[in-house]
C-alpha cells in the first residue's frame, strides 16, 4: 500500500438526475446531478429505489460510518411530486454484521427484500407482511456480493459476486423457478471474468424491450464508473450480453467513482465518490478494522434473525 493510501479514505453520497433511467441508458447523464448534504465521515451510497402506486418513491440506501466501518440501510419516502432533496432519512435496517446493497422484489402481492450481508456468509430473503418483515430463507452461503435479482421470462435470475472469488471481476448467475425454491448455478459460471463490467451496480431494468444490466466498471479504482450492458441471451444453458454504454462521474464535487444507479420513476438516483486525505484516516483505519476483526468473531455464531429490521419510513418531505 503506498504512504499516500494510509491517510486517504473513500467518501461516498447519493444524488438526484432528473431524467428517467430509459432517457440515461438511450443518452447518457445529461442533467446535473443535486447531491444530498455531504458528511466526510459517512459513506451514503448503493441507492434502490421502489416507485409506490401513488407515486411516491421510497429510497433504500447504504449508510455506513467510517470510524466504526459497519453499514446500516436506511430509508426516506418522497411524496409524489415533492423534492426528494428534502427527505429525511432513518434507519431501517441494522445489525451485528455490516449491510448494504438493499434490494426488494415484487411476486406477486408479495414483497420481498435483500442485502448485502457477506460477513454472515449468506444471502438472506426478507418477507414484508404489513410494517413487518420476517425472515424467509437463506438463498445462498458465502460471502454473497451486490445480489440483484430479477424476474425473465419463466426464471427468476440472481447475479453476484463472491468476496472470496475476485469480487470486482468475476460475475456468477443462478437461476430459480421460485424464489422460494434452490438456486441452480449456471453452466458458465463465472459468466463474466472482467473488472470492467461484471460486478453488479443495481437492478436489471427494460428499455425499448431489451434487459439492461448495470455494472461497475473498477478497472482503475474500485467502483470508477458505470456500464450499461444489453442481455442478449438470457436461458438456464446460455449467458450473453453486450456492454454499450460508459457512464463517468457526474461532478467535479464526486469526481472519482459511480457505481450505482436507481430508477425512480421521473427521476434518478446514484452515487459518486470522493477521495479524503488527512493524518485523521490512518486512526479511523485502525479503528475500522478492529471493529471488523470483532464482527468476524460474531459472525461464527451468526442467526439471520439478528438483522433488525424496523418500520419503513414514512413520507417526511
Amino acid at each position: 500500500m503506498a504512504l499516500l493510501d494510509r491517510f486517504a479514505r473513500d467518501e461516498w453520497n447519493i444524488g438526484i438526475v432528473h431524467q428517467t433511467i430509459e432517457d440515461i441508458a438511450r443518452h447518457g447523464i445529461k442533467q446535473p446531478v443535486r447531491w444530498f448534504p455531504a458528511d466526510p465521515w459517512r459513506i451514503f451510497a448503493d441507492p434502490f429505489c421502489v416507485v409506490q402506486p401513488d407515486g411516491s418513491v421510497t429510497i433504500m440506501a447504504e449508510l455506513l460510518n467510517h470510524w466504526v466501518g459497519k453499514g446500516e440501510i436506511w430509508t426516506a419516502s418522497v411524496a409524489a411530486g415533492d423534492d426528494p432533496l428534502k427527505a429525511q432519512f432513518r434507519r431501517h435496517i441494522t445489525g451485528p454484521v455490516h449491510l448494504s446493497y438493499p434490494s426488494c422484489i415484487q411476486d406477486g402481492a408479495v414483497t420481498y427484500a435483500t442485502m448485502e450481508s457477506y460477513e454472515a456468509g449468506g444471502l438472506f430473503l426478507w418477507r414484508r407482511s404489513g410494517d413487518q418483515w420476517h425472515f424467509e430463507k437463506t438463498l445462498l452461503t458465502g460471502p454473497v456480493i451486490d445480489a440483484t435479482i430479477c424476474r425473465h421470462e419463466q426464471f427468476w435470475w440472481l447475479f453476484c459476486t463472491f468476496g472470496d472469488d475476485r469480487p470486482d471481476e468475476r460475475l456468477h448467475l443462478f437461476y430459480s423457478r421460485s424464489l422460494l425454491e434452490e438456486w441452480t448455478p449456471h453452466p458458465a459460471n463465472p459468466i463474466r471474468d472482467d473488472r470492467a463490467s461484471a460486478r453488479p451496480a443495481g437492478a436489471l431494468f427494460q428499455v425499448d424491450g431489451k434487459l439492461i444490466r448495470p455494472s461497475q466498471n473498477s478497472s482503475k479504482t474500485y467502483g470508477g464508473s458505470l456500464v450499461l450492458n444489453h442481455v442478449v441471451a438470457l436461458t438456464p444453458e446460455t449467458f450473453q450480453e453486450v456492454s454499450f454504454r460508459h457512464i463517468l462521474p457526474q461532478s467535479q464535487y464526486y469526481a472519482d467513482g459511480i457505481h450505482t444507479i436507481a430508477a425512480a420513476g421521473a427521476y434518478t438516483v446514484i452515487d459518486g465518490k470522493r477521495w479524503h486525505y488527512g493524518s485523521a484516516n490512518l486512526m479511523r483505519a485502525v479503528l475500522a478494522k478492529a471493529f471488523k476483526m470483532h464482527r468476524r468473531g460474531k459472525a461464527r455464531t451468526f442467526r439471520p434473525e439478528a438483522i433488525v429490521v424496523t418500520k419503513p419510513a414514512q413520507a417526511t418531505v
